[in-house]
C-alpha cells in the first residue's frame, strides 16, 4: 500500500517504461483519442486529478501500475484498476479497427490488440498484424458489399416480376368482371325471351280453344 504521490522503485520503473511507451506510441498508452484532451487537462498544475475529482496524484502515478483513483482513470494503460466499472484499455490498431479491452486483459500474456499495445513491456512478444488484419477486414467488407448488392439486385428483379404479375392479375380480374357483367346481361335477356315465348304460347293456346267452341256451335 502507498499513499497517492508516494513513489515505489519498482512501480516508478514501470512508470518510466509507460512514459517511454507513451512517447513511442505518440499518445498516452491505453487512452482513447477523445480522452487525451481530458488527460492533458487533468495533468495541468503539476498533478493529475482523477476524473471523478476525488483525488489528486503526482503525474508519475499515471500508468504506474498502481490504482490510485477510485474510478481507475490514472491507469488507462495497465491492469491495476481491473474490476472497476469503466476501466478499459484502448487499442489504437492503426490500419485496422480500434477497440476497447477490459483492463484485466492488459499484459496477461495474450495479444489482444493487433498493434501489440496491450502487451507492451510484458513478456508476450506481439507481432504487429494491423495492416494484414485491416486488409483482410476490408476485403471481407467488400465481399459482403458485393453480396448485399447482388441480393439487392435480385430483390429488385423479384419485386419487378411481382409488380408485373400483379398488373396482369388486375387486368385479368377486370376482364373477368366485365365478362361476368356481359353474361349476366345475356342471361337476363335470355330469361326474358323464355318468359315472352311462354306467354305467347299460352295466349295462342287460349285463342285456339275459344275458336273451337264458336265453330262447334
Amino acid at each position: 500500500f502507498r499513499l497517492p504521490g508516494m513513489s515505489n522503485p519498482l512501480l516508478g520503473a514501470f512508470g518510466v517504461l509507460a512514459a517511454v511507451l507513451t512517447h513511442a506510441l505518440g499518445a498516452l498508452l491505453g487512452a482513447a483519442p477523445e480522452q487525451e484532451r481530458r488527460y492533458a487537462s487533468a495533468l495541468q498544475g503539476g498533478s493529475f486529478r482523477c476524473f471523478d475529482g476525488k483525488a489528486d496524484v503526482a503525474p508519475t502515478a499515471v500508468n504506474d501500475n498502481f490504482c490510485d483513483c477510485d474510478d481507475g482513470s490514472d491507469e488507462p494503460g495497465t491492469s491495476a484498476c481491473a474490476g472497476i466499472a469503466g476501466a478499459h484499455f484502448y487499442c489504437r490498431n492503426e490500419l485496422s479497427t480500434p477497440k476497447f479491452l477490459y483492463a484485466s486483459r492488459v499484459r496477461d500474456g495474450i495479444c489482444d490488440c493487433c498493434d501489440g499495445s496491450d502487451e507492451a513491456g510484458g513478456k508476450a512478444q506481439c507481432p504487429h498484424t494491423c495492416e494484414a488484419e485491416g486488409k483482410a477486414a476490408q476485403e471481407a467488407r467488400e465481399k459482403q458489399r458485393l453480396v448485399l448488392e447482388e441480393g439487392l439486385q435480385l430483390q429488385m428483379k423479384a419485386e419487378g416480376r411481382a409488380q408485373e404479375a400483379l398488373a396482369n392479375w388486375r387486368e385479368e380480374f377486370a376482364n373477368l368482371t366485365a365478362r361476368v357483367a356481359d353474361l349476366e346481361a345475356e342471361a337476363t335477356e335470355a330469361d326474358k325471351e323464355v318468359k315472352d315465348a311462354k306467354l305467347a304460347k299460352a295466349q295462342s293456346a287460349g285463342t285456339s280453344s275459344t275458336d273451337d267452341i264458336i265453330l262447334s256451335n
